[in-house]
């Protein structure tokens, strides 16, 4: 079930980002610590990871097993009427890109990394993740307005670069959109997907938008 317990979304375990959508088809964003939120946002992965075909099978309690999946993650979900119906995580170190990419990751960056992970205070990183949008839902746009989520949050919590492996429609998608990427080593294939790994800094994504997508930029700003 993709279900949220509504009283978590009026607690303290949710904290509200922004709201947006037509009249009678709004969708809330939020930064979701409560356990039905964040159960519902995995089990939407799982879902829409086996739909897509990127697991063969179902796991037996609907949640895809992953280490990353720890209390030091951050969950940013899509809601529409207590359903979660796209989701997304910032994981904290260590970072699984240095074991999917390993060796192959382009020269220096994985020094650059393990600076990210043993000084955190000083180059203050996540991984973004399992994305996931519900398919058939008729609401646009949902994977755009996570990533503003993202970016909203990154501003709130002080982190400085996102890491990501992606699949590579979703990184076409983020340069369309004029979100500045920096290709970290080959293109390779996880889970059946070609997937790109890339580093972003936080700082450089405003001006990138503004100057490459003035229509996304003005609502990537917009509260």
């Amino acid at each position: 079930m993709t279900q949220v317990n509504p009283a978590e979304l009026e607690s303290p375990d949710s904290i509200p980002l922004f709201r947006e959508g037509e009249e009678g088809k709004e969708v809330d964003y939020y930064w979701v610590r409560g356990k039905t939120a964040v159960d519902a946002v995995k089990r939407l992965r799982h879902d829409t990871y086996l739909q897509c075909g990127f697991i063969d099978s179902p796991y037996p309690d609907g949640v895809i097993p992953d280490k990353a999946d720890n209390d030091a993650a951050v969950y940013l979900a899509a809601v529409v009427n207590n359903e979660v119906i796209g989701g997304i995580r910032l994981a904290a170190p260590p970072f699984k890109v240095l074991d999917v990419v390993g060796d192959e990751l382009y020269e220096d960056v994985r020094d650059r990394i393990k600076e990210m992970e043993n000084n955190p205070a000083k180059n203050k990183a996540v991984e973004l993740g399992s994305l996931a949008v519900k398919s058939g839902t008729g609401y646009k746009h949902i994977s755009g307005s996570l990533y503003k989520a993202v970016y909203r949050v990154s501003l709130m919590e002080g982190i400085k670069y996102w890491l990501i492996d992606i699949d590579e429609r979703v990184y076409n998608a983020l340069l369309r959109l004029g979100w500045k990427v920096d290709e970290i080593g080959p293109r390779h294939e996880y889970m059946g997907s070609v997937t790109v790994p890339g580093l972003m800094s936080v700082q450089e994504q405003t001006e990138s938008i503004r100057d490459r997508n003035p229509e996304y930029y003005s609502y990537l700003k917009k509260i």
